[in-house]
């Protein structure tokens, strides 16, 4: 499983964490000074064919509460993909942005299972054309999800469409209509390998421009919170952390990584290390240092 937390600024907001995980596309935004309330959870229904993350309840375990009440940062969060048509309609709204144009609409969410209908993650999509031309390739995510946009291919002609989903030897394909229905499952006939313990990566993406400073030491009193509430999880994952940090160009750099490490006290000291400084003359390449944790930080 994936797990992004990017902490920035925003306008009227303060820290702000966007958390990407399952699939693309899925962000949480999360910031510091929305109060902890499982009513956010169901603020909004579900788009057909892509779950709503689980509701949030408060622990009952008394070292859970003290944790997070010695936590710096409290989260509620906003799903976009659950909001699907709420997002497009976003987009619509800021159409005459100056900003790099891609059509969301016509969305499919592909969902991979096995043989006991249980979500097949790292499965490998791909969506050809009938007479065999490849178009897209994805992987699925830890909720065996994969999602394909039809307007990558600005030229797509085909009204018929293959999808093709290999893992552990097998391949399972069907036909399908991109103007079709928007939820396709594909189904193996054997059941996905046991795992012991559950791979869980997160990385922090951290602005450490100047007036970052007060976001950063609160991040650093969370630390402590977030390794021990994942170390209650039953079962326990196999958790490593990683970072990137990014400032503006023409600083002393741009982005730094840390690359995953399973030691959580070494990681801890690699994040208290970390301070604010310049900025404050152009925008932060936010951009740049999502891409960094996305290709370069070695993910399972």
């Amino acid at each position: 499983m994936r797990l992004i937390i990017a902490l920035l600024t925003v306008a009227a907001v303060g820290l702000t964490a966007f958390i990407g995980c399952g699939c693309p596309g899925t962000v949480y935004r999360v910031s510091s000074d929305v109060a902890y309330s499982p009513s956010r959870s169901a603020a909004a229904a579900p788009t057909p064919g892509l779950a709503a993350p689980p509701a949030i309840t408060p622990p009952a375990d008394s070292r859970v509460i003290a944790a997070q009440a010695g936590a710096a940062v409290k989260a509620g969060w906003a799903d976009d993909n659950a909001q699907y048509n709420y997002y497009l309609g976003y987009l619509d709204r800021f159409a005459g942005t100056n900003a790099l144009r891609f059509d969301a609409g016509g969305r499919i969410v592909f969902t991979v299972l096995d043989s006991q209908r249980r979500p097949m993650p790292n499965a490998q999509l791909s969506v050809r054309t009938a007479k065999g031309q490849q178009i897209a390739t994805r992987t699925t995510y830890a909720d065996g999800r994969a999602i394909f946009f039809p307007h990558e291919m600005s030229r797509l002609k085909d009204r018929t469409l293959v999808a093709e989903a290999r893992r552990d030897g097998q391949v399972v394909r069907c036909e399908f209509d991109p103007a079709g229905p928007s939820s396709i499952e594909l189904r193996f006939q054997h059941a996905r390998p046991a795992v012991e313990r559950v791979p869980l990566d997160i990385a922090f993406i951290i602005d450490t421009t100047g007036s970052m400073g007060d976001e950063i030491d609160k991040l650093k009193k969370t630390l402590g919170a977030i390794q021990f509430q994942v170390s209650q999880m039953t079962p326990a994952p196999d958790v490593r952390f990683g970072m990137v940090v990014y400032r503006d160009h023409g600083d002393a750099y741009v982005t730094r990584l840390t690359p995953f490490t399973g030691d959580g006290a070494a990681f801890a000291k690699r994040l208290a290390a970390v301070s604010a400084d310049g900025g404050g003359d152009g925008p932060e390449d936010v951009q740049e240092a999502l891409r960094v944790a996305a290709c370069d930080l070695k993910w399972r």
